[in-house]
């Protein structure tokens, strides 16, 4: 019977806990145009939600303590109404990158990442341990064009 060798280009890296415990792992092909085009997009997604925060950025007008006349409920609950907005878009945006983590990482990754919930700080620490795998990759690539190119030059 013959076989088919295929070359293997996937990763796998162990992901630890701030205490260096062993939480998971990762699997991943740098070289793989499409999966860096994803964590691309994870990007302007990211930059998607910085744009929205200054919807509620300014929001200086959340009272403490008792709201003692309609005009001042009706001012906090369009400050919440206003957050309510944000917070709900970033939940979806976050729920996005999640999907595009597990495409490109492998299922339950982002759970990994995330731990159930939502924070973009335990988002960045991961976008930027994997990011140079990928910018590694990329410029093996151009370099092999450009080697490939040099002897053609007229």
């Amino acid at each position: 019977m013959s076989a088919i060798k295929l070359k293997s280009k996937v990763k796998t890296i162990d992901l630890t806990n701030e205490n260096d415990e062993n939480i998971g792992k990762i699997t991943f092909n740098p070289e793989d145009i499409g999966a860096y085009n994803e964590l691309l997009s994870i990007g302007d997604i990211i930059t998607k939600i910085s744009e929205n925060y200054d919807s509620v950025k300014e929001i200086s007008n959340i009272p403490e303590g008792k709201l003692e006349s309609l005009e001042k409920y009706k001012d906090a609950q369009n400050n919440f109404d206003q957050i309510g907005k944000f917070t709900s878009f970033v939940v979806e945006q976050v729920d996005k990158i999640s999907e595009k983590i597990n495409r490109i990482f492998g299922n339950g990754t982002s759970e990994l990442i995330f731990q159930g919930g939502h924070d973009l700080e335990l988002l960045s620490n991961f976008i930027e341990a994997v990011i140079p795998y990928f910018k590694s990759a990329k410029k093996e690539r151009v370099n092999k064009y450009l080697d490939k190119t040099e002897g053609d030059v007229m």
